[in-house]
């Protein structure tokens, strides 16, 4: 066998693991650590304030004359009036509204500040955009709006305008159907993120994924020869006897005080 070539044996493998088990172990629980600690000291607090709409497929306001294909068609219409709440217009809308609410010197730690060519700012439409979620709410018409920022007032304040634009915005697009808002956006009463258990678990799994790595990839380039087998492996040499380690209580042949 060439002596560049070294087969993997997984049992040998899986024994070198379970050997440098307390390593393994340490690294995994430091990361997972390291990890809580910065979500937790260092990542700033989110809050999440929702507003839901309902998604009518008619301007009929009789419910009697409602209609299973009707329920449906507000069903899949949802989709659609995501795709519209998300355009740009619809957000710079929204945007607009905020500034006008905020200015922009209160914003800048909240959200991206910019300035036109008349040094007249604007908040930027994907910094925005990045705040808000649109889902249809357990696959019925019910259309879920949650904003999350680091300001409970301000996502709040998102929410009560994409109440005042997101409607009169889908009718302009659509000239069909309607949509009506359920409730309105509650302040947080706490704060929503950041996630400290998802954090700490992608740490645990990194500092495993990174200990595990580092002894395999040691073994795997270990060329230093330990038994009679590897001499056997690897230059075909035959052994002619062995002297035992007489302090290892592995020594095949016992243990020797």
């Amino acid at each position: 066998m060439d002596e560049s070539t070294k087969e993997i044996d997984l049992v040998e493998l899986l024994g070198e693991l379970l050997k440098r088990i307390k390593f393994i172990i340490f690294i995994t629980v430091l990361l997972g650590g390291i990890a809580f600690a910065y979500a937790k000291f260092v990542l700033p607090l989110q809050y999440t304030s929702k507003i839901s709409m309902y998604v009518k497929n008619s301007d009929s306001k009789d419910s009697s004359q409602l209609q299973l294909g009707d329920i449906n068609a507000s069903k899949s219409l949802v989709s659609t009036y995501i795709v519209i709440l998300q355009n740009d217009s619809v957000i710079d809308k929204i945007g607009e509204r905020i500034l006008e609410e905020y200015g922009a010197d209160d914003l800048e730690d909240y959200l991206s500040i910019a300035y036109d060519d008349d040094d007249k700012p604007y908040i930027v439409t994907s910094s925005l955009r990045n705040c808000i979620t649109l889902s249809a709410e357990q696959d019925t018409e019910v259309l879920l709006i949650s904003v999350t920022t680091k300001s409970a007032a301000l996502s709040v304040s998102i929410c009560n305008a994409m109440e005042e634009v997101g409607p009169d915005e889908i009718k302009r697009v659509t000239q069909a159907g309607s949509v009506q808002v359920i409730g309105k956006a509650k302040y947080p009463k706490s704060p929503s993120g950041p996630n400290t258990k998802k954090y700490m678990l992608i740490g645990l799994v990194l500092g495993f994924v990174i200990s595990a790595g580092i002894v395999v990839v040691r073994k795997l380039l270990d060329t230093t020869i330990k038994t009679g087998d590897d001499i056997r492996t690897r230059f075909d040499f035959p052994i002619l006897g062995e002297i035992p380690d007489i302090e290892s209580k592995e020594t095949k042949g016992g243990y020797y005080k």
